[in-house]
């Protein structure tokens, strides 16, 4: 049985093949794991260029890779999908930080009841759309807007306060108790009036 410290027959360097190491006792001798990917990648290359142009191939007209060739490309390939997730994380968090920033300032200039409403609004939709979310409602009370809904959304949580007391004179507090915490999520308004609803006529 080959020892940790012996030569990979691929690439020269030390490989261990004992259990949870990092390569393998193969009939060749011991193998890098990764060095076996390798030439297992290179092998297949070769084979698809040579079934594409056999007659280039057997005159030795068709270039053959290598698995150093195939290693360097996946480790280029590795390198540019690390950089493009590590741009995409940069921009999600950036645009994160810019909702945040559209909802302190409109959580500034309404009533509280009202921001938990909308916080419960965008739960429901996909977290990429916080930012244009926040500048529509901005944008709302900005030029007038807000207030008609904000006076519905008052009227339907005073709703939903009275049918959230109608679930809990009908319910265990057990069931009651996961009813609430569920429904807290709305914030109010209409969105709690509508899931207080369906929650007494299904309890």
């Amino acid at each position: 049985m080959a020892s940790p410290s012996d030569a990979c027959t691929k690439c020269g360097k030390p490989v261990n093949t004992m259990p949870g190491g990092d390569g393998l006792f193969a009939s060749a001798g011991p193998v890098h794991d990764a060095c076996r990917d390798h030439a297992g990648a290179a092998k297949r290359e070769n084979d698809r260029r040579t079934k594409q142009a056999p007659l280039f191939a057997w005159a030795g007209l068709t270039p053959m890779t290598t698995p150093e060739e195939q290693a360097e490309l996946r480790a280029r390939r590795g390198e540019m999908f690390r950089q493009e997730h590590a741009a995409e994380r940069e921009a999600r968090a950036a645009q994160a930080g810019r909702a945040a920033a559209l909802r302190a300032q409109l959580a500034a200039k309404i009533d509280p009841a009202l921001t938990a409403v909308l916080d419960g609004k965008l739960r429901a939709l996909p977290t990429s759309y916080a930012e244009m979310f926040w500048k529509e409602w901005l944008a709302r009370q900005a030029d007038g807007r807000l207030d008609a809904w904000a006076a519905e959304q008052r009227a339907a949580g005073d709703r939903a306060v009275a049918l959230r007391a109608q679930v809990a004179a009908q319910v265990t507090p057990d069931r009651f108790a996961e009813l609430d915490a569920f429904g807290a999520q709305f914030g109010g308004g209409e969105l709690a009036e509508l899931f207080w609803r369906e929650r007494l006529r299904g309890k």
